[in-house]
C-alpha cells in the first residue's frame, strides 16, 4: 500500500467517525429536554467530533515531519493504519468512560495502558538506533497523549453535566 493511499484510507476512517460525531450531536439537540440523554451523550460527542479532528491533524503533520529524519535510502516501514485508528477511538472511549461515570481507579488504568504501548512501541522502535526510531516512538507517545487528553475531558464534560450547563 503506498503511502498516498495509506493517508487517503486515514482521512476516510476519521471522516466516517466525525460523521457518527455530527449525527450524535444532531441527536443532542433534539433530545436535549430529555434528563440523561445529553448529559452522558456530550463527553461521547466531544471526543468524536473534536478529538478526530484534532488527531487527524496531528497524524498528517506527524507523517510529514517525521519523513525528514528517515536515512538516505532506508526502506519505509510497513503501516496497517486502521489499527492505530480504531485504537485511538476505542481508547478515548474507555477513557471517557472511565472518568464521566467516576470509577474509581481510572487514572491507574489509564496510565498503565499508556505504560504497556510505550514499553511495545520503544522495544520496537529502538531496534535500529537511529533518530528516526525515536522520532516515530515519541509521535506516537504524543499521540498517546492526545487520545488522553480527549479521553478526559469528554469525561469530565459528562461528570460536571450540570456546573457546565446548569
Amino acid at each position: 500500500m503506498s503511502e498516498v493511499e495509506i493517508r487517503e484510507n486515514a482521512f476516510i476512517y476519521y471522516t466516517r467517525f466525525l460523521i457518527l460525531g455530527i449525527f450524535g450531536s444532531v441527536i443532542f439537540i433534539l433530545c436535549r429536554d430529555y434528563q440523561y440523554i445529553p448529559q452522558y451523550v456530550s463527553g461521547y460527542i466531544l471526543i468524536g467530533c473534536l478529538g478526530a479532528a484534532v488527531t487527524l491533524a496531528y497524524g498528517d503533520y506527524t507523517w510529514k515531519a517525521r519523513e525528514k529524519y528517515r536515512r538516505e535510502g532506508a526502506e519505509k516501514p510497513e503501516r496497517a493504519i486502521e489499527w492505530p485508528i480504531w485504537t485511538g477511538i476505542i481508547e478515548r472511549i474507555i477513557y471517557t468512560t472511565l472518568v464521566g461515570f467516576n470509577i474509581s481507579g481510572a487514572a491507574a488504568f489509564i496510565g498503565a495502558w499508556v505504560t504497556i504501548k510505550a514499553i511495545g512501541g520503544w522495544s520496537t522502535w529502538s531496534q535500529d538506533r537511529d533518530l528516526y526510531g525515536k522520532v516515530l516512538f515519541f509521535s506516537a507517545l504524543l499521540g498517546s497523549a492526545i487520545s488522553v487528553l480527549f479521553g478526559l475531558l469528554g469525561g469530565l464534560v459528562i461528570l460536571n453535566w450540570k456546573t457546565i450547563w446548569g
